[in-house]
């Protein structure tokens, strides 16, 4: 029983400390965002530049590197575990 506490607590505090990170992490793409909108010109003209340009690139990231994320729900997960035979990458998997 202690092992399992043990566990939880560790996983707890690994969630709590992503979290942390994720928070800050949005932060500071929000105060960059700021930054360069005040430092540029007609900001909002570069929303329409910046914004698709980085879609575009994470689009590109996804197709290259994890092609199994096609989709965006449950049909897709299902049909995708029928079409290979159940078998899941560990990458994907988590």
């Amino acid at each position: 029983m202690a092992g399992l506490m043990a566990v939880a607590t560790a996983v707890g505090v690994l969630v709590g400390v992503g979290a942390f990170l994720l928070v800050e992490g949005i932060g500071l793409v929000a105060d960059g965002t700021r930054n360069l909108a005040e430092a540029l010109p007609a900001d909002w003209i570069w929303m329409f530049v910046t914004v698709p340009a980085a879609l575009t690139l994470v689009w590109w990231l996804a197709q290259r590197f994890v092609p199994e994320i096609a989709g965006g729900g449950v049909p897709q997960v299902t049909a995708a575990l029928i079409v290979s035979g159940g078998f899941v990458r560990r990458r994907v998997a988590g």
